[in-house]
């Protein structure tokens, strides 16, 4: 019987190293060169080639610190 299973909580409760490692793997994960599907490809350089959006943004006020 694993610690956690004894005392009844989530591994990262114990350790919370383990949520940032969860977090943190799958985004080293995405610069990893993969090969892409045909339709991907296609796909990857229709959505390049499109202008970009058109946002309207506006300033947020500041916060007054006390």
């Amino acid at each position: 019987m694993s610690t956690t299973e004894a005392l009844r909580v989530e591994p990262t409760e114990l350790w919370p190293q383990l949520e940032v490692a969860a977090i943190l793997d799958p985004v080293a994960d995405a610069f990893a060169d993969t090969e892409l599907t045909p339709e991907q490809a296609k796909s990857l350089e229709a959505a390049s080639l499109r202008p970009a959006a058109k946002v309207n943004t506006r300033e947020l006020p500041s916060r007054k610190r006390s």
